[in-house]
């Protein structure tokens, strides 16, 4: 899994696969979301206008990840 946040277009991207793959994208509201693939898995989730929505990103620009596994290359 990924979690990308860009500030300069208030947009955070969490990708739950690395895999290529021709998406659908679902709109969940205007500034949410869902995309997977055509055999139906889950690739990610878009949330625009982060500083907005996001609690707290409008003053700083900070994102805990839990529980993760570090990427070992």
């Amino acid at each position: 899994m990924r979690v990308t946040d860009n500030p300069e277009v208030e947009a955070l991207t969490i990708r739950m696969s690395d895999e290529t793959a021709e998406v659908t994208t679902q709109p969940l509201s205007e500034e949410v979301a869902f995309n997977y693939s055509p055999n139906g898995r889950s690739v990610g989730i878009e949330i625009l206008d982060t500083s907005e929505h996001i609690f707290g990103l409008n003053t700083e620009r900070k994102i805990a990840l839990e529980n993760h596994i570090p990427i070992i290359k």
